[in-house]
């Protein structure tokens, strides 16, 4: 069992604090909704996380390009538009990408 691992110049250390059973609920459904696992390769997961990280408002443009009906609010129950709240995400999206940039998979941005 390897309990810790860390990379050559210790910018990344992982190491095992404690075990836990884990109970998946039997109809496997996930915090969005969704059923089933999807199965993709290195090489599609680095295409979507490359998308998602040039483009994070990419999945909201979409539905609303489609016609799709999206409401939004705000902690005090106020309507975002649909504008406001992708260039919000793209503004999140943009800052998280500038304070987490010590990948630990480098070869992501490629």
């Amino acid at each position: 069992m390897i309990v810790k691992v860390s990379d050559a110049s210790n910018s990344h250390v992982f190491e095992l604090k404690a075990l836990t059973k884990f109970n998946k609920a039997s109809d496997d459904i996930d915090a969005y909704g969704d059923k089933k696992d999807i199965n993709i390769s290195q090489n599609q997961y680095q295409k979507l996380y490359l998308d998602f990280r040039n483009d994070p408002a990419k999945s909201l443009k979409q539905i609303v390009a489609s016609g799709g009906i999206i409401t939004f609010e705000d902690a005090s129950g106020n309507n975002i538009s649909d504008a406001d709240m992708i260039r919000k995400r793209e503004q999140s999206a943009k800052a998280n990408n500038l304070k987490n940039n010590n990948l630990l998979e480098l070869d992501l941005l490629k």
